[in-house]
């Protein structure tokens, strides 16, 4: 059996599904006088009656979780992911858990629209790494948003960002854009996991119509930066499930400027796991190499030896 753990909620959805595959043996326990497990403890038929359903609740939110888990997620998945939950949350029935789902999407609307003062609960589709990173996805591009008009000013923030690196170009020096520039990654080896394809078809189905893009800056800039923008939302969206950093490889001739912005945007991670989960596996290597060398030497010190 696995049990909820506090510090994961996500263990919560793991010991529902673990106690569900488990029912009949989980009644077998509870009916051996030998185990003698009290009443209170015991699970009511309505109890069981109620995991399948609190389990399609929160499947939503553990395959998303997994999906900005993984080490080939990028920032750019942030958006997307949280429409996509938001959805596959409103399909679920509403029969005996009407306000926890209630609950649920209101905190997700709270996210999305940034409507609480605490710092970790912002309007992710006003962030401007988030929304660039989104825009230069394409799996994505504009599809995702769930307030269009974000998605719309997203674009012409792009549109500044490709006149300022073909103007730096011009000039003879190097890209430098409005928000702090991550760190480049551009090593992809496989696709992200996103879950049904039934879902994102529905979302993507959504894609606005291209901006135009503006004018006001030097016409010969301004319009090569406009004609590549309109190019790249122009070509046809890519599969969910392929890698976006190969489309801009394969198209860095054709979209030179964009290439070249896509290959810093899509590099963060949405998450610290992954560097977090590399450190927690060096801490145990180091933790075994120092039982190793406690059962060899004593407690001798390194200086000693």
């Amino acid at each position: 059996m696995m049990l909820d753990y506090e510090t994961r909620w996500g263990s919560v959805y793991t010991m529902l599904e673990r106690a569900s595959q488990q029912k009949e043996a989980i009644k077998l326990a509870e009916d051996d006088p030998d185990l003698a497990i009290v009443a209170e403890s015991k699970l009511t038929p309505n109890d069981w009656d109620f995991i399948p359903k609190v389990i399609a609740l929160l499947g939503p939110i553990y395959a998303s979780s997994l999906s900005a888990e993984s080490d080939t997620a990028s920032v750019s998945d942030i958006i997307p992911l949280t429409k996509k939950m938001k959805i596959e949350i409103q399909r679920v029935s509403q029969s005996g858990i009407g306000t926890m789902k209630d609950a649920l999407l209101n905190q997700i609307d709270r996210y999305l629209e940034g409507g609480d003062t605490r710092a970790y609960f912002v309007n992710v589709e006003q962030n401007p790494l988030m929304v660039i990173a989104t825009l230069l996805d394409p799996r994505y591009k504009t599809a995702c948003f769930q307030n269009k008009e974000e998605g719309q000013r997203g674009k012409q923030k792009l549109l500044t960002l490709s006149i300022s690196e073909l103007t730096q170009e011009m000039s003879g020096t190097e890209m430098v854009t409005e928000t702090a520039g991550p760190a480049d990654h551009t090593q992809v080896t496989e696709e992200p996991k996103c879950g049904e394809p039934s879902t994102w078809a529905s979302i993507l189905s959504e894609d606005s119509e291209d901006s135009r893009g503006s004018s006001g800056l030097c016409p010969n800039v301004t319009e090569a930066a406009n004609t590549e923008l309109n190019k790249y939302f122009k070509m046809k969206r890519i599969e969910v499930t392929d890698d976006p950093l190969m489309f801009w490889h394969a198209n860095k001739t054709e979209l030179p400027t964009l290439s070249s912005i896509a290959k810093i945007y899509l590099g963060p991670p949405p998450s610290s796991t992954t560097s977090e989960r590399e450190f927690k596996i060096a801490k145990s290597l180091q933790k075994d190499k120092s039982k190793a060398f406690a059962k060899k030497f004593g407690n001798s010190s390194v200086s000693e030896i």
